[in-house]
């Protein structure tokens, strides 16, 4: 078993000078998550995934349609040739943390692609037991060396310069406009409890939710200096009574 009997055979590539959007469109069309980015010969260069065009549109504050391939693409590009065994095809996968491998020849054209969704299909159906428990052995050792975080933790923030673009803010409203806003008068309020405080709350409230209503009238007449109207006083006594047998 090697990797050209595994590998998915047809592949989506694009070019460097190919739009993001493009490539965007590509991987819609072909239901996948990387595209093999090659030359005018057909080598190599790079990788982009959806990702990097997720990422490369971020930081840099553009459109898809304003940025290149070759803008955000990976251009280490780790791969393994169709002669090699799957065996070795898992370990080069666990060794450089990648979930897929572009496929070259002898020659080091690009003939295919092979994703630990390819190794997972194939492994279910070897009639082999031996084989297949070896391999998945194997495929879940690379699995977990590429689940883990790498050195060095997340990747480091952006410079100012390549920051996306932010709106500007609203400029400040001058001090003298806001100086020429009239403050509100404390006697408005002074006024309102003190004829809040003439009235039963039951009034105030429409007699929903009295005891709450009637503390809040209480709390009025005392910021205004006025006298608790007798109902506030007993709904704020028993209030005190309830929290105090909560602090228990």
């Amino acid at each position: 078993m090697n990797a050209e009997a595994w590998m998915t055979r047809e592949v989506h590539t694009c070019r460097p000078e190919t739009s993001m959007n493009e490539a965007a469109h590509l991987m819609w069309a072909g239901d996948c998550g990387v595209l093999p980015v090659v030359d005018a010969d057909e080598r190599l260069v790079g990788v982009i995934t959806d990702r990097d065009l997720c990422m490369g549109a971020f930081f840099q504050g553009r459109s898809l349609k304003e940025l290149t391939v070759g803008e955000s693409m990976t251009r280490t590009v780790f791969s393994c040739l169709i002669s090699d065994s799957v065996e070795q095809v898992i370990r080069r996968m666990g060794d450089e943390r990648v979930r897929r491998l572009p496929v070259l020849d002898a020659s080091g054209a690009l003939v295919g692609i092979l994703s630990l969704n390819d190794l997972a299909r194939r492994l279910v159906g070897l009639p082999d037991e031996r084989t297949r428990a070896r391999l998945v052995a194997r495929l879940a050792e690379a699995l977990a060396s590429i689940s883990e975080t790498r050195e060095g933790g997340s990747v480091p923030a952006p410079t100012s310069a390549a920051r996306p673009a932010q709106r500007p803010m609203a400029p400040k409203r001058p001090a003298a406009a806001a100086a020429s806003v009239p403050p509100t008068e404390p006697s408005s309020r002074r006024t309102q409890a003190t004829d809040n405080a003439s009235r039963s709350p039951a009034e105030v409230c429409g007699g929903r939710n009295f005891i709450a209503r009637a503390i809040c009238v209480s709390r009025q007449c005392q910021a205004a200096g006025s006298p608790l109207h007798p109902e506030c006083a007993e709904a704020r006594r028993i209030e005190e009574q309830r929290q105090r047998r909560m602090d228990r």
